[in-house]
């Protein structure tokens, strides 16, 4: 199960998008959903954006403008789009123009690097 990291509003949703098998290279539509294949992205406030891609197909449990809460259900991991095996794209940025729900897949302006992050409280 794949659940949403915070609190949020979700903004993008991409479905339609096949896997050939969940744990080998995907020969369906590689770059359905601009590569990253059904995916739902979510909208915590001041521009901060995360990204759940390569999602399982028909398994995705929230539609677009839908409001969710830290560890909600989003989809269940999967291997569509430009994926390898099943696994779990996840991204966290920033984006200064609103992702239009009805457009094509659109990108982040800025996506932060996991491992540069450092975090304090």
């Amino acid at each position: 199960p794949i659940t949403a990291a915070a609190d949020g509003q979700v903004v993008a949703v991409r479905l339609g998008c096949p896997q050939s098998s969940a744990f080998s290279p995907n020969t369906a539509l590689r770059e359905c959903g601009a590569g990253w294949g059904n995916h739902v992205v979510v909208l915590h406030g001041h521009q901060v954006l995360t990204r759940y891609a390569h999602l399982e197909p028909g398994r995705t449990a929230v539609p677009a403008g839908m409001h969710v809460q830290r560890g909600q259900l989003l989809g269940m991991m999967g291997n569509s789009g430009r994926s390898d095996t099943r696994h779990l794209h996840f991204e966290l940025g920033t984006a200064s123009t609103p992702f239009d729900p009805c457009g094509a897949a659109q990108s982040m302006d800025l996506v932060f690097d996991s491992e540069l992050l450092t975090f304090s409280r």
